[in-house]
């Protein structure tokens, strides 16, 4: 099932990648559209529909080259990993152990314990998933 924006008349079809959502390169804004389709992939998981969230990861992952902006990538990373971790799929480490240390240089300590609780669930249900992201300390 295509997202109900997939059709949108401002971006001709044969613009648009196959899993219809928007160009992230068109305008500049890799950052913005990162950080959605990341949002996207985390809410298909949550409410199961679990093709919908692949296709969002999938695309998510693809558009990381392309962004800078430190919020967004940590954003995108969490939100990312935690429909990953979702899906059972064993990379969601590498992204929320990502995700950790751009929270912890940020210094976004509710962030940061997410990622750890994120990561704690992993590696009770994704066996090949060991956690290794420590918390290097909060302020407290």
């Amino acid at each position: 099932m295509r997202p109900p924006f997939a059709r949108l008349p401002s971006e001709p079809e044969s613009r648009r990648p196959a899993s219809g959502f928007p160009e992230a390169s068109a305008g500049g804004r890799t950052d913005r559209v990162l950080g959605t389709v990341a949002a996207m992939a985390v809410g298909y998981a949550r409410i199961g529909e679990l093709e919908a969230a692949r296709r969002a990861a999938d695309d998510a992952l693809a558009m990381f080259g392309g962004a800078y902006d430190g919020p967004i990538i940590a954003r995108a990373s969490l939100d990312l990993g935690e429909a990953l971790v979702l899906l059972g799929d064993p990379t969601c480490r590498e992204l929320l152990e990502d995700a950790g240390t751009l929270f912890e240089d940020l210094g976004d300590e509710d962030a940061v314990l997410r990622v750890d609780r994120l990561l704690r669930v992993a590696q009770a249900t994704i066996e090949e998933s060991p956690r290794s992201f420590q918390i290097r300390g909060l302020r407290g």
